[in-house]
């Protein structure tokens, strides 16, 4: 660790995972450069043992993308050939203030008010438009916990689960079943969970998995619970069975639900309608029945005045 300081400066740390810790830089004087470094620690010899494989994956695909609502990477992958004795590998990126779940965590139990969610969201969108549509990527971890504010910019993070979707798609279900089986807690759709139960034996779109993260994302920022009961959304979920059942109505009926839609309809821009066919949409448990980004980008819940100004982040004063 003694030379890893020599190579990047004062290190305070600011975050830690299952498997990484991450570290704000500092200079000289002890103030932040505008730079975090993701450390994952390991007793392996080699370039790119087993437990760097995600950081491997995340400076590969953040070499290439280029987008203001992405988290920028800034230098490659140090791994054991940059420091001896040292069993690691670490990546420098942009450093954010906070994650859109902490900074919404702090506010609980008050939502933050639909336009600045509305707001936030879009550059999400615009983000993920680029990165199915351009890149030809899918996320795979969209979470609050990766969606990040830096100056009240929205800055999406964290790939180190991305794919190339070209490359995914022509996984047999066995190799997605293998890849999906030891990830995180995202909010995993029910493609997924079919998947990695043995219950399916079907490729699936990670990019349609992509907007099913999305759409619990953005409920749980407005109703600050996810739109299940237990850790993810199964046909035998108390509240995510309706989904399953096509009666969606009577979800949005179950009491504590309808209790934050009365205290949502206070605000002017909620518009309820809009948006309960939005999540249901975007939740929707067949993925082909899935709205795509730019379907969710012309949705009437984001077609409104002002909503394209970033400015409603930068004004806004529960940030």
């Amino acid at each position: 660790m003694e030379e890893l300081l020599q190579n990047v400066g004062k290190l305070e740390q600011i975050g830690k995972s299952n498997n990484s810790v991450i570290y704000k830089l500092l200079n000289k004087e002890g103030k932040p450069n505008g730079k975090v470094l993701k450390i994952v620690m390991h007793n392996e010899e080699g370039t790119h043992p087993k437990e760097c494989e995600h950081l491997h994956n995340e400076a590969n695909m953040l070499q290439n993308i280029k987008h203001p609502s992405i988290i920028r990477n800034h230098g490659t992958l140090m791994a054991n050939q940059n420091l001896k004795n040292s069993h690691f590998c670490a990546l420098q990126m942009e450093l954010a203030d906070t994650d859109f779940f902490d900074k919404i965590a702090k506010m609980y139990p008050n939502p933050v008010e639909p336009k600045y969610i509305r707001s936030a969201f879009l550059q999400v969108l615009n983000a993920l438009d680029y990165l199915h549509n351009e890149m030809g990527i899918a996320h795979n971890d969209i979470k609050l916990e990766n969606i990040f504010l830096l100056k009240n910019k929205i800055k999406l993070a964290d790939f180190g689960f991305a794919s190339l979707t070209d490359k995914s798609s022509k996984q047999t279900p066995q190799e997605q079943q293998k890849l999906w089986k030891n990830r995180c807690k995202t909010p995993l759709s029910p493609e997924i969970l079919n998947l990695i139960q043995g219950k399916s034996d079907k490729n699936f779109s990670e990019k349609k998995a992509d907007i099913f993260a999305l759409g619990v994302s953005i409920f749980q920022s407005l109703f600050l619970r996810a739109p299940f009961q237990e850790d993810y959304a199964n046909e035998n979920d108390q509240m995510f069975k309706y989904f399953f059942s096509n009666q969606h109505s009577k979800f949005w009926e179950i009491e504590e639900i309808a209790n934050t839609l009365k205290y949502l309809n206070q605000f002017e821009d909620f518009r309820q309608e809009a948006f309960i066919d939005l999540i249901n949409k975007m939740l929707s448990v067949n993925p082909d029945k899935r709205l795509n980004v730019k379907q969710i980008m012309k949705h009437p819940w984001f077609r409104s005045s002002n909503v394209e100004s970033s400015n409603h982040l930068a004004g806004c004063t529960q940030f």
